[in-house]
């Protein structure tokens, strides 16, 4: 992280950039991103409320929730797959570390997430759900997700770099990753001996977390934060490691 730190203000200016960047061609700009995740809740409260019927209280926040920190995760970690292969002009130019882009990246992303957060708290006056205090637990699990978004991308990035069709075979990982997290449903849904799988990706369990805090009547499966923290220290390690490892033949790759 010494070297993010050292070239703080480039990190900023990067992020901020790569934002307006983002929705500079398009008529309503950044509201993309807010009206996204609302259209999506739209659709599935719409299938699964109406049609399949799950009984869920407050299911249209309970599904927001879980589309935006899916949205943050699968968004951050394919921007920060590409963010070395995007930059290939700059580095070639400027000898930073390139670890400063990756963060920069991620950081993009965690500016619409902080939008997405804004939009989730707005709906819960609309619909009339009081706030607790210990909503604010809630923050250290999305900076633990951001965190954790980082270390993949510290992992994803040097391997795509090398071999380009790793963004096609994480697409796909992704897609999978979807069905296979409790975004639609609550955990109360899996059965008890597949509950061990599913909480071994740590996005469910993110997910899973966060939703016990603000709606803890909505499920009784214990989330075990210590593994959550534990996962992304893990997965950092392996990104730095893998990240220097590669680094050197970063030049011969772009």
């Amino acid at each position: 992280m010494i070297p993010i730190l050292k070239n703080w203000e480039l990190v900023l200016q990067i992020a901020v950039t790569d934002f307006k960047l983002r929705y500079q061609n398009s008529v309503l700009g950044f509201v993309w991103t807010l009206l996204e995740p609302l259209l999506m809740m739209t659709i599935m409260w719409f299938v699964f409320s109406r049609v399949v019927r799950v009984q869920i209280p407050n299911y249209q926040l309970f599904l927001l929730l879980g589309l935006i920190m899916w949205q943050f995760f699968s968004r951050g970690t394919s921007q920060g797959l590409n963010a070395v292969t995007r930059r290939a002009n700059i580095l070639s130019k400027i000898n930073i570390p390139r670890r400063v882009i990756v963060f920069a990246s991620c950081l993009t992303n965690l500016i619409s997430f902080g939008m997405d957060i804004v939009v989730f708290l707005a709906m819960m006056i609309v619909f009339g759900v009081p706030f607790r205090l210990h909503l604010l637990v809630c923050i250290p699990l999305f900076l633990l997700e951001f965190f954790l978004i980082y270390s993949v991308s510290l992992v994803l990035a040097p391997l795509n770099l090398r071999y380009r069709d790793f963004g096609n075979v994480w697409g796909i990982l992704l897609r999978a990753g979807f069905y296979m997290s409790p975004i639609l449903y609550s955990m109360d849904f899996v059965p008890e001996n597949l509950r061990f799988w599913y909480l071994c990706n740590p996005v469910s369990r993110l997910i899973h977390a966060t939703r016990v805090w603000i709606f803890p009547e909505a499920s009784s499966v214990d989330h075990h934060f210590w593994i959550l923290l534990v996962t992304a220290v893990v997965v950092y390690a392996v990104g730095t490691w893998l990240f220097k490892r590669m680094e050197p033949k970063f030049g011969d790759y772009l």
